[in-house]
This record gives structure tokens, C-alpha cells and sequence, in this order.
């Protein structure tokens, strides 16, 4: 996944924690948002997160050789670089448990506030 795309699912997510936590009647959106909170921080455990690192490749394919014309092709791609180092890693791991925590701590509360239960 892409930084950028990785950076806007999270704030998404936090926005519907936010959403959910100072509104009572709309905890789901607390629970959905640390849930997803909880399936991004796999993705940085995994080291699957990548960024650009500004270098372009041009490579140059010839498709036709038994003709006397040059037909050839350049195809230019992006390089990306993974996050994969330990200190993401723990990065991710610290927020796993947070979202498992706060998950929780939404469930307890919609316990504590129901009383025929």
C-alpha cells in the first residue's frame, strides 16, 4: 500500500473514532474506526507500506525485430521503497494494541450504559 493511501485510510479511521467517542449514540463509528486502526497497523508489521523514492526507470523493449524499422518501446515506472526496519515494526505492534485497547474500552462502555443488561 501506498504511504499517501496508508496516511488517508488512518485519518479516515481516526475521524470516525473521534466521531464515535464524543457522540454516545455513535459508537459503531468508534468500533469500525479502531478496527480499521487495527487491520492498517498490520500492514506496517508486515512491512507492505511503500513510498517513492523519486527515481524513475525507463526501459526500453524491441518488439519487432524482422522488420527494418526501430520499433521500440519505453516504459517508465516509479521505484518505491518499503518501510520494513524495526522501528516500524514496533510502530505497528503499539498500534495494534491501541486499537484493541480502545476497542475494548468502547465495548465496556456501551455495556456500562446499557442497564437491562
Amino acid at each position: 500500500m501506498i504511504l499517501i493511501l496508508y496516511v488517508t485510510l488512518l485519518a479516515l479511521s481516526l475521524v470516525l473514532v473521534v466521531i464515535g467517542l464524543t457522540r454516545s449514540h455513535e459508537s459503531a463509528q468508534a468500533l469500525l474506526g479502531f478496527f480499521f486502526i487495527f487491520l492498517l497497523s498490520f500492514y506496517i508489521i508486515n512491512g507492505k507500506v511503500e513510498y517513492s523514492n523519486g527515481a524513475n526507470t525507463t526501459t526500453e523493449y524491441h518488439y519487432s525485430p524482422t522488420t527494418e524499422l526501430n520499433n521500440t518501446v519505453e516504459i517508465t515506472r516509479t521505484n518505491y521503497t518499503t518501510y520494513s526496519d524495526s522501528y516500524t515494526h514496533y510502530i505497528g505492534v503499539y498500534l495494534a494494541l491501541a486499537a484493541a485497547v480502545g476497542f475494548a474500552g468502547v465495548l465496556f462502555g456501551l455495556r456500562r450504559s446499557n442497564p437491562n443488561e
